[in-house]
């Protein structure tokens, strides 16, 4: 439709747009856990999951190591400590919510929200090491221990499938592929 990457094709349906395919493919898999009003609450929360991963995107495509290292800092200083405490919040609002093993976004199944928060806190713990170790994300340090240990989240994690913070090698190799 628009001539883009990431693209999905299913049953001879092309499907664009990063948010679009999550989400089809959590309604399609159950993902959404959720439905009605929770259903919009889900898609809020994954979207504000995206937020916080999209600010660590362009990081290693930082050609500059002072530029890079003052665009970490400025994450570290300002974007962390906001997006984790509106995590945090997220977890403890509501009946049973923040106990180890409650989720973000329906409290009694995991979501796709908790997929989207999941990558964004590894980059935020990739460059702020030890972030949840404060006081003041018991929630998101329980949280994230319970979703890690789901069986399929385990597996994926182990696998060659899971794509830890760009190193130096694979930005060199995504400029290579663009020419650049």
């Amino acid at each position: 439709m628009f001539g883009q990457v990431p693209l999905l094709e299913l049953g001879g349906q092309c499907l664009v747009q990063s948010a679009a395919i999550t989400r089809h493919i959590a309604d399609r898999h159950g993902l959404y856990a959720c439905r009605g009003e929770g259903r919009v609450h889900c898609d809020v929360v994954a979207e504000g999951a995206a937020d916080f991963y999209n600010s660590f995107v362009p990081l290693p495509f930082v050609r500059d190591p002072s530029a890079r290292e003052t665009a970490i800092e400025q994450r570290r200083r300002d974007i962390i400590p906001r997006y984790l405490a509106i995590f945090e919040g997220l977890l403890w609002e509501g009946a049973g919510l923040g106990a180890a093993g409650t989720w973000v976004a329906s409290g009694d199944t995991p979501s796709y929200a908790d997929a989207c928060l999941y990558a964004a806190i590894e980059w935020a713990v990739e460059i702020s090491p030890g972030v949840l170790e404060a006081e003041a994300y018991s929630a998101l340090r329980a949280w994230r221990q319970a979703f890690a240990a789901l069986p399929g989240v385990t597996r994926f994690l182990a696998s060659p499938h899971h794509f830890a913070f760009p190193t130096d090698a694979y930005v060199a190799e995504v400029d290579a592929a663009l020419g650049r």
